[in-house]
């Protein structure tokens, strides 16, 4: 229930903060890794935090090695012409 105290499971919460932050358009944008890295990252690490109430440095340590890794996965990809 939103803003009560029943917690979704996990993998929804981090589905839904997801999709929420793309339709309202949250989502940066990285020229270098031709895509959005933060989006990708940033609601599975916040909901997997609140499930295993992690300190607000264990959450940046995780976004940060969550966004190096979506943005060299990015880096190493290439656009087809079809």
């Amino acid at each position: 229930m939103p803003g009560g105290e029943e917690l979704l499971p996990v993998t929804l919460a981090a589905f839904l903060n997801g999709t929420s932050g793309t339709w309202h358009e949250l989502d940066e944008g990285n020229y270098l890794t031709h895509q959005h890295p933060a989006i990708h990252v940033l609601p599975a690490a916040l909901a997997v935090a609140e499930w295993v109430d992690a300190d607000g440095k264990a959450l940046l340590e995780a976004l940060i090695a969550g966004y190096e890794v979506a943005g060299r996965v990015g880096r190493a990809t290439q656009f087809r012409d079809e």
